[in-house]
């Protein structure tokens, strides 16, 4: 069996103020033309369809257009959960009616409306699909009150679906956790508070391969049967190091799976770069994509004037401008009694606590100076007023 393995498309992300839609019809562009080329048996999605439970209309009609050509065009089942992200109830209207056409879309907490029985030329396959579980929703419908979070609520529902999967039967499950162990990124967003969003390993031991969705970084847990696809798109800075990617699966007669990560290219990549004013704009020239969105780190320790549109003169989609020598480390504190340092020595402390160094002896003499000025001019106004 061939299938793609895909997750967190987050369809209608706004990054900086920049609508991501047509960045992400790029990309699924050609991840429709890879699916045509290698005909593949099934599509797999494992949540965060959308980037918010109410998606703007642009990002409806751009799944509505990629899911037609999957299951309409070329025929090839699609199998999707609701993420954390996603409305289950919006993302499912008329399932039911769809699902006969090859779009399954299941938010359903009933094992037997969870699996689905499909073949190869080895025989029976079966996919089991779990929506991402709020453990309240979860302790009512299997009237449990053990379930106190993500992971006893994904256990239950695993423990239900088990039964309907024959001893030694291949088997796959989609689903959409934060699995111990996994990588995060800074654009996911969290589940619960601390560690009661995160799910055993041990929960997948029955599975041949664990398709799963939440975790932005493509990755491999435990071993390499469990797999996190990773975001279609870099959705923040944190991410500028990543190679994003879809995972296609080629499962054998004994449900040993091969896994390639395929990369898309995207129409503007997300990058950071570093340097003085004067350097970003003299290797401007020669950078090979200067559209791409970028996040600028100068490293001038001085003031600098219009830095955004001069930077945008010749990168247009600069996003983010760093100063990281101006950073303050909220940590650290004045040592001593504050209320005994003279003005000078308090400016002097203060400006080691944002720059990391002692304030030269040049800028002291000059603040020394201003102050006396200004304790002079006081002094002169009081007495013309005495």
């Amino acid at each position: 069996m061939r299938f793609i393995h895909t997750a967190d498309w987050h369809l209608g992300r706004i990054l900086y103020g920049v609508h991501l839609t047509d960045d992400q019809a790029f990309l699924l562009d050609q991840f429709v033309g890879y699916a045509r080329e290698n005909k593949v048996d099934a599509v797999l999605i494992a949540g965060d369809i959308y980037d918010r439970a109410v998606p703007p209309l642009e990002a409806v009609r751009l799944l509505d257009e990629t899911l037609a050509k999957l299951v309409i065009d070329l025929n090839i089942p699609v199998f999707m959960i609701p993420g954390n992200h996603d409305s289950g109830g919006r993302l499912g209207f008329g399932s039911r009616i769809m699902s006969d056409k090859g779009l399954h879309v299941i938010n359903s907490l009933k094992p037997s409306e969870q699996i689905f029985q499909l073949q190869d030329s080895y025989g029976d396959v079966y996919l089991s699909a779990i929506p991402f579980i709020d453990p309240v929703l979860a302790r009512q419908y299997f009237q449990d009150d053990g379930i106190i979070n993500q992971n006893s609520a994904l256990k239950a529902s695993i423990s239900g679906i088990s039964n309907l999967i024959p001893p030694n039967a291949r088997s796959i499950v989609l689903a959409h956790a934060f699995v111990t162990g996994g990588t995060v990124s800074d654009s996911e967003r969290p589940i619960s508070v601390g560690t009661a969003e995160e799910v055993e390993v041990s929960n997948f031991d029955r599975f041949n391969y664990v398709a799963l969705g939440h975790l932005h970084r493509p990755q491999s847990i435990s071993n390499k049967s469990i797999n996190y696809s990773g975001s279609l798109l870099k959705y923040s800075f944190s991410e500028a190091s990543h190679n994003k990617s879809f995972n296609f699966v080629e499962m054998d007669a004994k449900g040993s799976c091969t896994i390639e990560k395929v990369s898309l290219t995207a129409k503007h990549d997300l990058r950071r770069i570093s340097g003085t004013m004067q350097e970003i704009l003299g290797n401007a020239a020669a950078d090979r994509h200067p559209d791409d969105y970028l996040e600028v780190s100068l490293t001038d320790t001085g003031p600098i004037l219009n830095a955004l549109p001069r930077l945008r003169e010749v990168y247009k989609n600069v996003m983010h401008i760093e100063r990281p020598q101006f950073k303050v480390d909220r940590t650290k504190r004045i040592e001593g009694d504050v209320t005994k340092l003279s003005d000078v020595d308090l400016f002097g402390a203060f400006y080691k606590q944002v720059k990391g160094v002692d304030l030269p002896e040049t800028h002291s003499m000059v603040l020394s100076k201003v102050l006396n000025d200004m304790l002079a001019e006081q002094r002169e106004a009081e007495d013309a007023t005495s």
